[in-house]
């Protein structure tokens, strides 16, 4: 199947291209980008999804990378034209959005799917799977990176309607929904916002299950300059073990005793769920980590804090 990626940034560049092109269920023809920018091969750039369309390249499919405040234009316009459609994450701005984008494109007979990548790393399945066989306790994230390495000179996260730190903790929080054997909802946060900027760099967050029989404490620091950063989240179960998920969910380990170790393969894993929604004719746009997130921003206690370490 034909397809485009719209937006050639860092996560098109690092995951999306090299998936692509080691796919067998898609051929990456074509990019979509208004400055022109593409990767350096010969696959052609076009201004604008239009531009795209008129090519007479036969695409079928359009991946969006770009930031999410445009997404869900981009979204419908894809649609109108005829192109089942991949969001990366977070999908929309909104929960709602998200999900009048699927009802867009049912109604049109195209596939929109809503990626969580961190859904597909390799031991979320295995801890799913053991989650359902014990009682939960409790549970602890931890995800500190310092986003100046990750992306370096980029303002777009901190902007009015952006999500700042939980661009990348929603990663996060999509796991946990993915593996809890419990709803999760919002309990209460402490979002830190530095000075002139919108969104936060740092969150605590308490969350539970609806019967506040299960708790989540988690941190979400994307200014971290500590040895070690960390993506990893912990859970006691009722006998007193520890099941840990680490590395992004790469690793399972139970009382300390690693289960998987496994290499990053979550790109993969979207592409093919894509392919195989398209065969269906299904959709998926699952907006469960999207609304925790905007829970958290709506209801969250703010703080400003001093100017941020990579703008001071």
């Amino acid at each position: 199947m034909k397809l485009a990626i719209v937006g050639v940034g860092q996560i098109a560049r690092a995951q999306h291209i090299p998936v692509i092109n080691a796919s067998d269920a898609f051929e990456l023809v074509a990019f979509v980008s208004p400055d022109g920018r593409g990767d350096g091969s010969a696959v052609p750039v076009f201004s604008s999804l239009a531009a795209l369309a008129e090519s007479g390249l036969g695409v079928e499919a359009v991946a969006l990378c770009t930031p999410p405040d445009v997404r869900s234009a981009l979204a419908r316009a894809a649609v109108d034209l005829g192109f089942h459609v991949l969001l990366e994450k977070p999908p929309s701005t909104t929960a709602a959005e998200a999900l009048a984008l699927e009802a867009y494109a049912m109604a049109h007979g195209l596939t929109m799917f809503a990626t969580w990548h961190s859904m597909y790393a390799a031991a979320v399945p295995r801890a799913r799977a053991l989650l359902r066989t014990r009682d939960l306790r409790s549970a602890t994230i931890r995800w500190q990176e310092d986003a100046e390495k990750w992306h370096p000179n980029a303002t777009w996260f901190w902007e009015p309607g952006a999500f700042g730190v939980f661009d990348a903790g929603i990663n996060g929080l999509s796991i946990l929904l993915a593996v809890a054997p419990c709803d999760i909802v919002f309990d209460r946060a402490r979002l830190v916002i530095p000075a002139g900027l919108h969104a936060p760099v740092l969150a605590e967050v308490a969350l539970r299950d609806p019967d506040a029989t299960v708790t989540i404490d988690a941190t979400f620091d994307w200014d971290y300059t500590g040895p070690d950063e960390t993506w990893s989240i912990t859970f006691i179960l009722g006998d007193g073990s520890v099941l840990e998920l680490g590395a992004g969910g790469a690793t399972l380990a139970l009382d300390g005793d690693q289960i998987i170790s496994a290499r990053d393969e979550e790109y993969a894993g979207i592409y093919r769920r894509f392919a195989d929604l398209i065969a269906r004719g299904e959709s998926d746009v699952d907006v469960r980590p999207l609304a925790l997130v905007t829970d958290i921003l709506a209801f969250g206690a703010r703080e400003f804090g001093p100017v941020r370490r990579s703008a001071s």
